[in-house]
């Protein structure tokens, strides 16, 4: 005779027909009911800890994340890694941000709040966004004689527009945007000029154009404020001029097609910006091209078809971009929180105020026979057990269904 489950055994699957309220109830029968088997309630019918567990993490807990097997836990404003109960690591300090979201790329994991934004790998913190320096100043130190007959186009050729700028180094080799090209009116003959901006990260390369050029080059490396420099020392070509720091305010983060997607929330007119970085170049933005814009606060943002498409859904609307064309696929969002996840065959499901939705191609499975309130917040997982793959949501609050069925009984 086969014993019965144990009352705390979490793993535990009855026969389960399902949410089919668009019956009547009576139709439905007691398959629709479901007792679980992992929580305990009191008298007030309130959730409480079994005998037995222990609480995981001891602190002032405002956020965290996951990557692989490492948990990070944003402990009153410090970023710490729990390796084991005993074992706790402070990664970085001084978070404000509550609200985290994490992408895992490489074995890395990108995490953003709102306000900060990192990279981590074990016990190692790296900045995502990279700042521009501030480039405070430039004065010519000295010049060399002017060569005699020495013109240009036909004219005297004695002062020309040197154009500097400037750019940070991470310690892990990442080099970030420029800053504010500074111009100064200067003798073509000009042999050693002083630059002043202010330190940052690892260290700060200087660049500059020839007399009246475009094309910068570097001409040194320091770590000083000031520092001397000679144009004859020019070398490499700074090839991402027109590049900008990823947005402080980045809410949400993706990578797709070898790109970083970012998205910074506009309160102001309820829509989002989703920018997204050179190719193989994350914390490199060009803001004035390369961005969408789309209505509401993005839930969701993830990569779909295994790369061909990335899926945005927000409180308003779902959409996709493919071949960077945005297309609208619903013209109605999702509730704040955590709208779904993607399978291994890159089809994403996720939880909509109409129901549960897959994409791409988009489809609402549950419009037909389901009729429950969204919620006013929801988070949707993805589980496999026993072979099969299940989409379990939990809604928080109410909420208008949206197909309210009524019925006389």
């Amino acid at each position: 005779m086969s014993l019965p489950p144990k009352p705390d055994d979490p793993s535990h699957f009855g026969d389960f027909a399902g949410i089919i309220n668009t019956r009547s109830r009576k139709a439905i029968g007691l398959k629709g009911l479901y007792k679980a088997t992992n929580v305990l309630l009191s008298d007030e019918k309130k959730l409480y800890r079994r005998p037995g567990m222990v609480p995981y993490f001891a602190g002032a807990v405002r956020g965290g994340f996951t990557v692989g097997s490492d948990v990070y836990l944003d402990d009153a404003g410090s970023l710490k890694r729990r390796v084991s109960p005993t074992d706790i690591r402070v990664v970085t300090s001084g978070l404000t941000g509550r609200v985290y979201h994490c992408v895992v790329y490489n074995g890395a994991g990108y995490y953003c709040n709102g306000v900060e934004s990192g990279v981590v790998r074990g016990d190692l913190h790296q900045p995502l966004r990279i700042a521009a320096p501030n480039l405070t100043g430039v004065v010519l130190q000295s010049s060399t004689a002017l060569t005699p007959g020495f013109a240009r186009m036909g004219a005297d050729y004695v002062t020309a527009k040197w154009r500097f700028c400037t750019t940070y180094e991470t310690a892990d080799g990442r080099e970030g945007p420029p800053s504010i090209v500074f111009v100064l009116d200067a003798p073509v003959t000009a042999s050693l000029f002083r630059v002043a901006c202010d330190p940052g990260y690892a260290k700060t390369h200087i660049y500059c154009t020839e007399p009246d050029g475009t094309t910068f080059r570097r001409i040194g490396t320091t770590v000083a404020q000031v520092s001397t420099w000679t144009p004859a020392l020019a070398g490499r070509v700074l090839t991402h001029i027109d590049t900008y720091p990823m947005p402080v305010k980045t809410e949400k983060l993706t990578f797709c097609d070898g790109r970083l997607y970012a998205a910074e929330y506009i309160p102001e007119d309820d829509s989002t910006v989703i920018w997204h970085s050179l190719s193989f170049g994350f914390h490199l933005f060009k803001q004035r091209s390369d961005y969408q814009r789309v209505a509401g606060r993005v839930v969701l943002m993830v990569e779909i078809g295994k790369g061909k498409s990335l899926l945005i859904v927000t409180t308003h609307q779902v959409c996709s971009v493919t071949d960077g064309a945005l297309t609208v696929e619903a013209e109605y969002g999702a509730p704040p929180g955590h709208a779904g996840e993607v399978n291994a065959e890159g089809t994403a499901y996720f939880w909509t105020v109409r129901g549960l939705c897959s994409a791409l191609p988009f489809k609402n499975i549950h419009e037909a026979d389901l009729s429950v309130a969204p919620g006013m917040r929801a988070v949707c997982k993805l589980v496999y057990i026993n072979g099969s793959e299940m989409a379990i949501t939990i809604t928080q609050g109410g909420g208008t269904p949206f197909n309210r069925r009524s019925e006389v009984t």
